[in-house]
């Protein structure tokens, strides 16, 4: 950041406040996380066509390497990588006949005219190169690339919150479909993130509904920490209109550090591990600790990024607009674009007064942050609405219910993994918080009768949000033998319809039978057996 601020003007009193705004977070420190170890004995895998292998074969005779045209499959990480290539006895692992111990490659050089993976982030250890200068780059790289090497774990899950699957249903794919790096993977109830090949991208956490994977290095919290002593140094220091320029710590910093010249002065630079990594609780925050508006710049080459935050923006600009607020206070803007596009974004003005910062608590839980900031927001709106409706996949919003279908089986109850649905203990009764539901449409799924519809929306008043609402209840269908309680009257009724026709279920015992709790059923069908 030292040599970011070294490069900025200060040549009007937002400069000066910028300066002094991004010295006071050069020392801010952040909590540290676990550490995921490589280890790298300098075998390299190099798939090449004999001609493309010959070009490099001078500057690769060094390392401890092996030559394959191609490879039927692919798989592992950094230290573990394993080729296979088909032979006449099936699929054979390449290691290994070549005769090493271990049955991995430890790095891999592919110069094939389609790289066998096309991710958008490729593994630490695996090189495409395109171009001589690019390939050249890779093979001082892989040089270099012996012994142990550690970094950060980015992410946390917590897999009891995590609304990917229950009971053998499957609802939220949000971060499967959005990681650049394919690290994610489904375990049928939940899923799982390879540490190893997690390159911290972050959009798994942006677009998760629940909180359920959390971005680590940072944290939110540190992260909204820096935003807020930055803004509040701003305007200490007299600046104003203050806009906020995430972007990321590799490209998208030398592309601004590029175009500084063209940055009003009241735009800060904000670097962040991966610009993909923060969502709207974090822009919604930077608004609401006084930003006058908040840019995100985005690398061309990351498509599974930009599809991501374009749903985000959607939803963020949703509830600014349901305020009042213009929705070009947020704006995501693409690397390749030139510099007046940035100039134009950066000189964007609101006539909006500008907000006082925000005082809430600052924790490292997603909704928690979001609903904060929006409460902020809303208090000093020009339009303060009830409820608005949000685009679907929202994840705000409440559900309906049949209450002619609904059977209170509570299936719904015993999937949703916000525990924004609650039973009534022992009455029969479906209770429903609306500031937890995420939408992930597990209860639908669940439910036999469907019964259950979802409305994404969002309730600025707290007491709709947060209050219990009772979807529906009945009274209880008591036990016609002990008198307890066991079920309602809809589930007695349906019961019967169905078992109308059965043969099992046709003489007046066997049918009075379906009246009676579990345990009076049992002791009545062994009643008259005795007495037969």
């Amino acid at each position: 950041m030292s040599e970011m601020i070294s490069k900025l003007k200060a040549s009007s009193t937002n400069g000066q406040a910028r300066l002094s705004a991004m010295q006071a977070i050069q020392d801010i420190q952040v909590q540290s996380t676990s550490l995921v170890t490589y280890q790298s004995r300098g075998s390299v895998l190099i798939i090449a066509e004999p001609a493309e292998f010959e070009k490099v074969k001078a500057s690769m005779a060094a390392l401890d390497s092996v030559h394959t045209p191609m490879v039927s499959k692919l798989e592992g990480h950094p230290g573990e990588f394993s080729a296979f290539v088909e032979g006449d006895k099936g699929e054979m692992n390449l290691a290994m006949l070549k005769g090493d111990k271990t049955k991995y490659f430890d790095l891999v050089l592919d110069l094939s005219a389609k790289p066998y993976w096309q991710r958008e982030m490729q593994p630490f250890g695996y090189f495409a190169p395109k171009g001589d200068e690019a390939v050249q780059f890779a093979i001082e790289q892989i040089e270099e690339m012996q012994g142990e090497f550690e970094k950060p774990k980015f992410f946390e899950y917590n897999e009891n919150i995590c609304a990917h699957g229950r009971r053998g249903l499957e609802a939220c794919r949000r971060c499967l479909d959005a990681c650049p790096a394919e690290a994610i993977t489904s375990l049928a109830e939940k899923i799982s993130v390879d540490p190893f090949l997690c390159q911290g991208g972050g959009t798994c956490a942006t677009v998760c509904p629940t909180g359920a994977i959390r971005y680590a290095y940072p944290r939110l919290n540190d992260t909204l920490n820096r935003v807020r002593r930055l803004l509040q140094a701003y305007n200490e220091a007299g600046g104003q209109h203050a806009t906020l320029l995430i972007h990321d710590s590799e490209a998208g910093e030398e592309w601004v550090q590029e175009q500084l010249s063209e940055l009003g002065e009241h735009v800060m630079p904000f670097v962040v591990e991966e610009a993909g990594s923060v969502g709207m609780e974090m822009w919604l925050s930077t608004l609401a600790f006084s930003a006058h508006q908040v840019v995100i710049l985005l690398q061309a080459s990351q498509q599974k990024v930009h599809d991501a935050l374009a749903s985000q923006l959607e939803y963020a600009r949703s509830l600014l607009t349901g305020m009042g607020f213009d929705a070009n206070r947020i704006t995501v803007l693409d690397s390749e674009q030139g510099a007046g596009s940035l100039a134009s974004v950066a000189s964007f003005t609101d006539s909006a007064e500008p907000l006082p910062v925000a005082s809430f608590m600052l924790l490292d839980e997603k909704r928690y942050t979001l609903r904060g900031a929006v409460d902020h927001l809303y208090q000093h709106a020009s339009e303060q609405p009830e409820v608005i409706a949000m685009p679907a996949g929202a994840p705000f919003g409440q559900i309906s219910v049949n209450k002619d279908s609904c059977t209170l089986c509570m299936s719904c109850v015993a999937v949703c993994p916000a525990e924004a649905l609650s039973d009534g203990n022992d009455v029969p009764k479906l209770n429903f918080h609306e500031s937890s539901c995420v939408q992930c449409g597990m209860c639908s799924k669940a439910c036999p009768e469907n019964a259950i519809t979802l409305e994404s929306r969002y309730a600025f008043r707290n007491d709709w949000a947060q209050e219990q609402r009772t979807l529906h209840e009945e009274e209880p269908f008591c036990c016609t033998s002990c008198g307890k309680p066991f079920a309602t009257q809809s589930a007695i009724g349906l019961i019967q319809e169905k078992l109308s026709g059965h043969h099992m279920f046709q003489s007046e015992e066997q049918k009075r039978r379906l009246l009676m709790c579990e345990d009076c059923r049992v002791r009545d069908m062994f009643a008259q057996e005795l007495n037969s």
